[in-house]
């Protein structure tokens, strides 16, 4: 059985628990600042400081919906995921791929001595694709001509 919920405020909003469980701050303090007996905060900087710890966006999110009634809000969530670094870094640039008319050429050329240290398999569904290693797709080009494969544009 629920506790009584608390009277209405003058906005009509009612609390599910006259007070606030000092066990519900004690499980996310970890990640949020307490600003009164009612209300605790999350913060970035309280985020990064249990990073620090040692405890992960995951551990983070398990002590929150831990003490949160219903979803924790995804926004949060990505703002939690975000302040904790969770994907970490991402780099960018360019990239040379090739697409082969089947898996057995992409196998044969890929397992060819010669060009073995250009290019890698590149997983893209259904499409047979290898990766030429940045710089060198000018020897690829040299070493596949002299195996009768011509590259084309992409369409």
């Amino acid at each position: 059985m629920r506790p009584p919920a608390s009277p209405p405020t003058k906005k009509g909003t009612r609390s599910l628990h006259r007070t606030p469980s000092i066990d519900a701050y004690r499980g996310i303090e970890a990640l949020a600042e307490l600003l009164d007996a009612r209300r605790a905060r999350i913060t970035p900087e309280r985020v990064r400081a249990a990073i620090e710890q040692h405890l992960t966006v995951p551990d983070l999110l398990a002590r929150l919906r831990g003490v949160h009634r219903g979803d924790v809000p995804p926004k949060l969530v990505q703002r939690i995921k975000s302040w904790g670094k969770y994907s970490s870094d991402a780099h960018g640039g360019a990239l040379t791929l090739i697409e082969f008319r089947d898996e057995s050429a992409r196998a044969e050329l890929l397992a060819d001595a010669e060009l073995q240290p250009y290019l890698t398999r590149f997983e893209a569904g259904a499409r047979q694709l290898a990766l030429v290693r940045a710089g060198a797709l000018e020897r690829v080009q040299e070493l596949l001509a002299e195996r009768g494969v011509e590259i084309h544009a992409f369409e």
